[in-house]
């Protein structure tokens, strides 16, 4: 399976799963973001997206995991990068 990929039944490989297992529920959060997307940002699932964020960790989770429930693919969706320009230069 292709790097970032997820196999048919939503599963990934035990070397991408980003998180405790243990600790968090995957099926619980991608079920729950699914339903959250459908609801409030329907368009995503209709076509492109650009996903702004900042670099921190907190922008790159976010887009993570909507790509790994399937909210945006990589095949149609980028990320951009936003300067909230709250740090100084030294950043």
């Amino acid at each position: 399976m292709p790097p970032g990929s997820i196999a048919p039944d939503g599963a990934l490989p035990a070397c991408q799963i980003r998180y405790d297992a243990g600790v968090i529920d995957r099926d619980n959060v991608i079920a729950r973001l699914r339903a959250f997307a459908a609801a409030n940002t329907p368009a995503l699932a209709a076509g492109r997206a650009v996903l702004a964020g900042s670099g921190g960790a907190d922008s790159i989770a976010t887009a993570a995991l909507l790509c790994e429930a399937g909210v945006v693919g990589a095949e149609r969706s980028i990320v951009a990068h936003f300067d909230h320009r709250l740090r100084g230069a030294a950043a």
